[in-house]
Protein backbone atom coordinates (compact mmCIF):
# COMPACT_ATOMS: atom_id res chain seq x y z
CA UNK A 1 0.00 0.00 0.00
CA UNK A 2 1.52 3.60 -0.83
CA UNK A 3 0.45 6.55 0.87
CA UNK A 4 0.10 9.99 -0.94
CA UNK A 5 2.06 12.54 0.91
CA UNK A 6 -0.62 14.49 2.90
CA UNK A 7 -1.42 11.17 4.28
CA UNK A 8 1.84 10.47 5.24
CA UNK A 9 1.96 13.63 7.53
CA UNK A 10 -1.64 12.38 8.96
CA UNK A 11 0.10 9.44 10.77
CA UNK A 12 3.31 11.05 11.82
CA UNK A 13 3.34 11.76 15.50
CA UNK A 14 2.87 15.15 16.42
CA UNK A 15 4.96 17.46 19.20
CA UNK A 16 3.79 20.33 21.19
CA UNK A 17 6.20 23.00 20.72
CA UNK A 18 5.92 22.92 25.37
CA UNK A 19 7.64 19.62 25.04
CA UNK A 20 10.49 21.41 22.84
CA UNK A 21 10.31 24.71 24.72
CA UNK A 22 10.64 25.51 28.79
CA UNK A 23 8.58 28.50 29.23
CA UNK A 24 10.41 30.90 31.80
CA UNK A 25 11.20 34.41 32.95
CA UNK A 26 12.96 36.66 30.64
CA UNK A 27 14.20 36.20 26.97
CA UNK A 28 16.67 33.78 27.58
CA UNK A 29 15.86 30.77 29.90
CA UNK A 30 19.71 29.71 30.20
CA UNK A 31 19.98 32.90 31.69
CA UNK A 32 16.95 32.23 33.91
CA UNK A 33 15.80 29.58 34.45
CA UNK A 34 19.23 27.75 34.39
CA UNK A 35 20.50 30.77 37.64
CA UNK A 36 17.09 30.00 39.13
CA UNK A 37 17.47 26.13 38.92
CA UNK A 38 21.19 26.70 40.25
CA UNK A 39 19.83 28.79 43.07
CA UNK A 40 17.53 25.94 44.41
CA UNK A 41 20.18 23.17 44.10
CA UNK A 42 22.22 26.36 46.21
CA UNK A 43 18.99 25.87 48.97
CA UNK A 44 19.18 21.90 48.80
CA UNK A 45 22.69 21.64 49.76
CA UNK A 46 22.26 24.11 52.32
CA UNK A 47 19.66 21.74 53.89
CA UNK A 48 21.40 18.49 53.30
CA UNK A 49 24.87 19.70 54.84
CA UNK A 50 23.12 22.12 57.74
CA UNK A 51 19.59 24.15 58.07
CA UNK A 52 18.83 27.30 56.56
CA UNK A 53 18.19 28.28 60.35
CA UNK A 54 22.29 28.53 60.82
CA UNK A 55 22.85 30.67 57.79
CA UNK A 56 23.65 34.37 58.20
CA UNK A 57 24.03 35.80 54.68
CA UNK A 58 24.53 34.65 50.75
CA UNK A 59 26.44 36.21 48.31
CA UNK A 60 25.73 35.28 44.75
CA UNK A 61 27.77 36.09 41.78
CA UNK A 62 27.59 36.06 38.05
CA UNK A 63 30.41 36.04 35.43
CA UNK A 64 30.55 36.16 31.71
CA UNK A 65 27.47 36.80 29.92
CA UNK A 66 25.44 35.64 32.76
CA UNK A 67 26.66 39.01 34.51
CA UNK A 68 26.93 41.23 31.19
CA UNK A 69 23.45 40.70 30.04
CA UNK A 70 22.09 40.00 33.61
CA UNK A 71 19.54 42.83 34.37
CA UNK A 72 18.18 42.75 30.52
CA UNK A 73 18.28 38.97 30.32
CA UNK A 74 16.64 38.97 34.35
CA UNK A 75 19.48 36.86 35.57
CA UNK A 76 19.39 38.71 38.59
CA UNK A 77 15.56 38.57 39.07
CA UNK A 78 15.80 34.56 38.63
CA UNK A 79 18.92 34.27 41.32
CA UNK A 80 17.18 36.15 43.78
CA UNK A 81 13.57 34.65 43.48
CA UNK A 82 15.52 31.20 43.58
CA UNK A 83 17.17 31.92 46.70
CA UNK A 84 14.26 33.05 48.35
CA UNK A 85 12.87 29.70 47.70
CA UNK A 86 9.95 30.49 44.65
CA UNK A 87 9.39 27.63 42.30
CA UNK A 88 9.72 28.80 38.33
CA UNK A 89 7.09 26.33 37.65
CA UNK A 90 4.40 27.35 39.86
CA UNK A 91 5.14 31.05 40.61
CA UNK A 92 2.26 33.41 39.84
CA UNK A 93 4.25 35.61 37.22
CA UNK A 94 2.00 38.57 37.86
CA UNK A 95 3.94 38.76 41.54
CA UNK A 96 7.43 38.33 40.36
CA UNK A 97 7.92 42.70 39.96
CA UNK A 98 6.31 43.01 43.31
CA UNK A 99 8.22 40.41 44.86
CA UNK A 100 11.91 41.91 44.02
CA UNK A 101 10.45 44.99 44.78
CA UNK A 102 10.00 43.65 48.53
CA UNK A 103 13.39 42.08 48.06
CA UNK A 104 15.13 45.71 47.09
CA UNK A 105 13.06 47.73 49.05
CA UNK A 106 13.35 46.21 52.52
CA UNK A 107 17.07 44.50 52.07
CA UNK A 108 15.56 41.47 53.04
CA UNK A 109 15.50 37.88 51.68
CA UNK A 110 13.56 35.16 52.81
CA UNK A 111 16.07 32.25 51.98
CA UNK A 112 14.36 29.48 50.73
CA UNK A 113 11.05 30.54 52.22
CA UNK A 114 12.43 29.79 55.68
CA UNK A 115 14.08 32.52 57.34
CA UNK A 116 14.75 36.11 56.43
CA UNK A 117 18.41 37.46 56.30
CA UNK A 118 19.94 40.89 55.05
CA UNK A 119 20.49 40.86 51.32
CA UNK A 120 21.43 44.13 49.57
CA UNK A 121 21.11 44.05 46.04
CA UNK A 122 24.94 44.75 44.76
CA UNK A 123 26.74 43.73 47.41
CA UNK A 124 25.07 40.12 48.10
CA UNK A 125 24.36 39.87 44.52
CA UNK A 126 27.11 40.73 42.25
CA UNK A 127 27.31 40.90 38.58
CA UNK A 128 31.15 40.67 37.92
CA UNK A 129 31.38 41.95 34.13
CA UNK A 130 35.15 42.02 34.17
CA UNK A 131 35.73 37.84 34.96
CA UNK A 132 34.85 34.93 33.75
CA UNK A 133 35.57 31.65 35.62
CA UNK A 134 38.31 28.91 34.41
CA UNK A 135 35.62 25.95 34.34
CA UNK A 136 32.97 28.04 32.50
CA UNK A 137 33.03 31.58 30.69
CA UNK A 138 28.87 32.21 32.23
CA UNK A 139 29.09 30.80 35.10
CA UNK A 140 28.22 31.75 39.36
CA UNK A 141 29.19 31.10 42.28
CA UNK A 142 27.00 31.11 45.31
CA UNK A 143 28.48 31.61 49.11
CA UNK A 144 26.90 30.82 52.27
CA UNK A 145 28.09 32.67 55.46
CA UNK A 146 26.98 30.72 58.74
CA UNK A 147 26.23 32.02 61.88
CA UNK A 148 29.48 30.26 63.36
CA UNK A 149 31.48 31.97 61.08
CA UNK A 150 31.81 28.94 58.20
Amino acid sequence: MSLGKNEEYSIMESISVFEIIKVGIGPSSSHTMGPWNAASAFIRIIKRERSIAEVKEVFLEFFGSLAKTGIGHGTDIAGMLGLNGEDFKTINTSKIDEKIEKIKNTQILNLGGEKEIPFVYGHHLILNMKKSLDFHPNGMIFKAVFEDGN
